[in-house]
């Protein structure tokens, strides 16, 4: 399962821990833990043995994420590149064209 083939979801594991990835049905394919730095930004880490998916039960909390930002942190943490982005103060090849 690709990740263009589902949503993504973050399920809250336990008291203190969320876990995003591609969801299928109570599985979570190519999971991330979600932590915080010390300056307070949000980081995705692997988790402990990489596991290619990881289950979960029904009772656990779930959300789908839709926002864009999030949604392209957890691809780029996944795949280990970074995506490309709209660059406002770049001139095209061949100049500014007259």
């Amino acid at each position: 399962m690709s990740m263009e083939d589902s949503a993504i979801s973050v399920v809250m594991v336990s008291d203190n821990m969320l876990v995003v990835g591609g969801i299928d049905g109570m599985v979570l394919h190519s999971p991330r833990v979600i932590g915080r730095t010390q300056t307070g930004e949000m980081v995705m880490m692997e988790m402990i043995g990489k596991p290619a998916s990881f289950s979960f039960s029904s009772d656990r909390p779930r959300w789908t994420v839709l926002d864009e930002s999030m949604i392209t942190m957890y691809r780029e943490s996944v795949s280990g590149l970074t995506l490309a982005k709209a660059m406002p103060h770049v001139i095209p090849m061949g100049g500014r064209g007259n």
